[in-house]
């Protein structure tokens, strides 16, 4: 939780989120006043979170590559469900391909780092 939350408002954020994180329904951490899991922290827009998986367990790697595949998969479903040929907008769509291949190079970057300390 922030530190600068009164222990009060952390409760109330938690017990108000169910205690899950608000984007993939993990463990928890908290950024702000939204409930969300370490992976998901570190991977929202802000550049200051890119380095959290870093500092990650190694051995907790293996589970962040696994959550991060899975929401990846979803995501990328749910917007070829929400395509309409009709309407179809490719500077949308290589502005959302583009954002997608970032977070994938992240999680193929979280597999390398799970790989080098495996050896």
């Amino acid at each position: 939780m922030p530190a600068e939350l009164p222990d009060d408002s952390q409760r109330a954020i938690l017990e108000r989120d169910d205690y899950r994180c608000r984007e993939c329904g993990a463990a928890v951490a908290t950024v702000a006043t939204v409930t969300l899991c370490f992976p998901c922290h570190a991977t929202k827009g802000l550049r200051r979170h890119a380095g959290l998986l870093r500092t990650a367990a190694p051995d907790r790697l293996a589970e962040f590559v696994k959550q991060m595949t899975w929401d990846f998969g979803l995501n990328l479903l749910a917007y070829s469900e929400w395509i309409d040929p009709q309407r179809f907008n490719p500077a949308q769509a290589v502005e959302e391909f583009d954002l997608w291949r970032r977070y994938l190079d992240t999680i193929a970057e979280l597999a390398r780092d799970a790989q080098a300390g495996a050896q």
